[in-house]
């Protein structure tokens, strides 16, 4: 399916920024079912109003949840992923094609049987999904997971496995926000930047011999990127850096 897209790029300050979007909260827990065999579970705790797709989707509708194993080998799965929930199947009219989600009645759950190898320590990967409402779409999201294999139960929270900013130096300024949205046959896609106080971000249409500009990058082929603005507090002229 093609996908004609309107851009909007939003740069907006702090004072003045948004509520983040984040309609999905996953955890997840690996349990022992004897040998070399274990259970992982995945489980989304969904906002009201809100739905995630299934596994199992047509490839010319909405971006389906994946489980992801980085490296895939050291195991292998027992059979295909079980999902449970409050599914709800049908004709979806945001993508015009029968699909299948999950809403916010029940906890979303995965479950994916696996058998690791001797030498096995350690499964990891990143679990992809897409959350919807009546109106919008949000881009897929990543979640970061990580079973240490020998331990019967292990339960991790949170969305991201992320560094202490205090403990590793680095300093991160600037958060970023995305949201889809479809009007008839286009999709209108907006990032929000939220910037800290003394903090810049550089245009895209900045000069090749100047900063590294702010850049979108597609690997998705069929887009086509129809207009692209941006929104903020600018600011032109000479740049002591």
């Amino acid at each position: 399916m093609r996908l004609i897209l309107f851009l909007s790029f939003l740069f907006i300050q702090s004072a003045l920024f948004g509520q983040i979007l984040d309609p999905v909260k996953w955890r997840y827990k690996m349990d022992h079912d004897g040998g070399r065999q274990y259970t992982l579970i995945f489980e989304a705790k969904i906002d009201e109003g809100w739905t995630v797709y299934s596994q199992y989707l047509e490839e010319d509708g909405p971006i389906p949840t994946s489980i992801n194993f980085e490296p895939e080998d050291g195991f292998k799965k027992l059979g295909d992923a079980e999902e449970l929930g409050a599914k709800k199947e049908g004709y979806d009219e945001f993508f015009g094609i029968d699909v299948t989600k999950y809403t916010s009645d029940q906890p979303f759950i995965i479950k994916q049987k696996i058998k690791v190898d001797k030498d096995t320590d350690l499964i990891s990967g990143y679990l992809t999904y897409m959350a919807c409402d009546k109106e919008k779409c949000l881009p897929p999201s990543d979640v970061d997971f990580r079973f240490e294999v020998g331990n019967e139960d292990v339960v991790v929270e949170g969305e991201v496995l992320e560094n202490d900013d205090e403990e590793s130096g680095m300093v991160d300024p600037v958060q970023w926000a995305f949201q889809i949205e479809k009007k008839k046959d286009k999709y209108i896609l907006k990032y929000e930047a939220d910037i800290e106080e003394g903090w810049t971000v550089y245009s895209q249409f900045s000069s090749d011999d100047g900063p590294i500009p702010t850049s979108i990058n597609y690997e998705t082929e069929g887009i086509v990127v129809i207009d692209n603005k941006e929104k903020g507090k600018s600011k032109k002229g000479p740049d002591p850096l």
